[in-house]
């Protein structure tokens, strides 16, 4: 399902009538559902370049890049104690 939304709305992103930037906001909250974050985050960005007075993509950015420094700092964890020889006791 979310594929073909993802389909939909790259169609839409160049499209040089109607609202681009609402284009590129769908298809990163459609990104962002599949977990494919750093590409959500890029159309975020796009869609705020396009029409910076879009709060709900700044919002969505937002979000999407906490998720992205959380998980960096959870591999960076992880790496950490694999080079300590950590090993990380199920709860």
């Amino acid at each position: 399902m979310l594929k073909k939304a993802e389909e939909t709305h790259r169609m839409a992103t160049p499209c040089p009538k109607g609202p681009v930037d609402e284009a590129y906001h769908n298809l990163g909250l459609v990104l962002r559902g599949q977990d494919r974050l750093v590409e959500a985050a890029e159309c975020f960005r796009k869609a705020i370049t396009l029409c910076p007075e879009r709060p709900k993509a700044l919002e969505a950015l937002q979000d999407v890049e906490s998720a992205l420094a959380m998980s960096d700092n959870e591999i960076e964890g992880t790496d950490r104690n694999a080079k300590a020889g950590v090993v990380e006791q199920p709860e």
